[in-house]
């Protein structure tokens, strides 16, 4: 089941059962129930041979676990005012300059208000394992092993049945495990309250986060509803027309939903059309332009610089979770001395076995690609090839090219294509076409983002500073 599918089957249940009304506790969960919904559907869609497997490795886990806590003691939160909480991920961290690691939404908040505001910065592992370049500084906080207690105690509380939560999900029976549901439901409420513990310490005037879709953050959300603290989410990635947990949600309801971000900060006005599309049928949600602040601060690096004209091209391959179509294959085998292959591969997502089929193509091998800052590998490459990655929007803003080759991207992005430096490729022949005829291929005269530093200031201030004097009545 492709994603268009999925979404036209999660609207069918959103106009089929009263969803606007449904209730676990004090909120409605739909939000997560959507997005448990969505794993499944994937999951179902996914061949054997795309499927990532990832191994349980409790000796990994127990030393993450350990690490939070010991950091904790070490660098505990302690009551005091904040400004702005900012609850981040590991796979948000990247390199800089400096080679050293850097989040590029919480740190790139902090490099452009300065001193001007107290940031709280608070961290969960998402990655499972812990990078050989510490990132560390005084206002970060590890919070995995609040995450994990809550899971403990959640499990202890169903084991028990301590206690029943009021609900009427039961509706959804066809479709899920209810008893499993309602466990998901009582560890993303366990969570909740103890983020609420934290909120009151720090008294933040606003919550920031990336990706409202996870346990994680759905759990943030509600605590700040519970205490009436907006939270702003940053746009992390691309947003399609089809794409499931951001668009097209139906009988929403005109108090909107606890477990979702207040404010959607978005990189462009395209980006902003797509959440308000529902956001504004509620009285909650919205969506504002704010711009991409970890482009905007990489390119006040000077990290861009002018390429030296070489007799062959630099191609960059940025790999995904699924494998790559037959016919780029093809294009690649019969072209694989033609040009420099540079491949990275996503932290997350990227299959071992995809890693071994790209490797003997390799200019540099593939870890070394994946572990330089992208904004250093922007300063060589002349084009980048994907599925449907960001990663080829950002490489826009740096006047580089980039081919699409999945389906994704073509219901997704098709506006966009053919201008500008991003095209889409389904054969051979297209993407012949495109590298002989680079000179038009590269011209590029705006990007699809928002970069520049002045708009971006200009509206934090807005956002950040304002607000605080008029009680975030925006």
């Amino acid at each position: 089941m492709i994603r268009h599918e999925i979404l036209k089957k999660i609207n069918i249940l959103e106009k089929k059962y009263d969803i606007s009304n449904l209730k676990y506790d004090d909120f409605n969960p739909w939000p997560y129930i959507r997005f448990i919904l969505i794993q499944k559907y994937l999951s179902q869609n996914l061949s054997q041979q795309n499927k990532v497997i990832e191994k349980k490795n409790y000796i990994r886990k127990l030393y993450i676990f350990l690490n939070s806590t010991f950091n904790y003691i070490k660098n505990p939160i302690k009551k005091k005012n904040v400004d702005v909480i900012f609850f981040t991920r590991t796979s948000e961290l990247e390199k800089n300059l400096n080679n050293k690691l850097f989040n590029k939404f919480s740190d790139s908040l902090i490099c452009l208000v300065k001193d001007k505001l107290k940031i709280k910065v608070l961290e969960t592992n998402d990655l499972n394992f812990l990078k050989n370049n510490k990132y560390f500084n005084n206002e970060t906080v590890s919070i995995d092993w609040i995450k994990d207690f809550s899971i403990v105690k959640s499990k202890l509380i169903s084991l028990f049945k301590f206690q029943k939560k009021t609900t009427n999900i039961d509706c959804l029976s066809k479709e899920l495990d209810i008893i499993n549901l309602e466990k998901q439901l009582l560890i993303l409420n366990e969570f909740s309250k103890k983020i609420e513990i934290i909120l009151r310490k720090l008294n933040p005037k606003i919550v920031c986060l990336v990706c409202f879709n996870s346990t994680n953050s759905m759990a943030i959300s509600l605590a700040c509803h519970r205490l009436k603290i907006k939270v702003l989410e940053f746009q992390h990635g691309f947003l399609d027309e089809k794409d499931v947990m951001y668009t097209n949600w139906e009988n929403v309801s005109d108090q909107g939903y606890e477990l979702l971000p207040d404010v959607f900060w978005m990189w462009s006005k395209q980006f902003q059309k797509k959440i308000n599309r529902w956001a504004e049928k509620t009285l909650k949600h919205k969506a504002i332009v704010g711009g991409n602040m970890w482009l905007s601060y990489n390119k006040k690096q000077d990290l861009y610089k002018k390429k030296q004209v070489l007799k062959k091209k630099n191609i960059l391959i940025i790999l995904q979770e699924d494998f790559l179509p037959e016919f780029f294959m093809s294009f690649l085998k019969k072209n694989q001395n033609k040009f420099n292959w540079y491949i990275r591969s996503h932290p997350r997502v990227t299959p071992i076995n995809l890693k071994k089929i790209f490797e003997p193509f390799a200019t540099e091998s593939i870890e070394v690609t994946s572990d330089r800052n992208i904004f250093e590998i922007f300063s060589f490459i002349d084009l980048s090839i994907t599925m449907w990655s960001t990663l080829g929007y950002e490489a826009q803003c740096f006047n580089i090219p980039t081919i699409f080759l999945n389906e994704i991207a073509k219901k997704g992005y098709e506006s966009s294509f053919g201008k500008d430096g991003l095209y889409y490729a389904d054969s051979e022949i297209d993407l012949d076409n495109c590298l002989a005829n680079f000179n038009e291929t590269s011209k590029i005269d705006k990007s699809f983002i928002e970069v520049d530093n002045d708009n971006i200031q200009k509206n934090i201030n807005e956002f950040f500073f304002k607000p605080f004097y008029n009680n975030l009545d925006y």
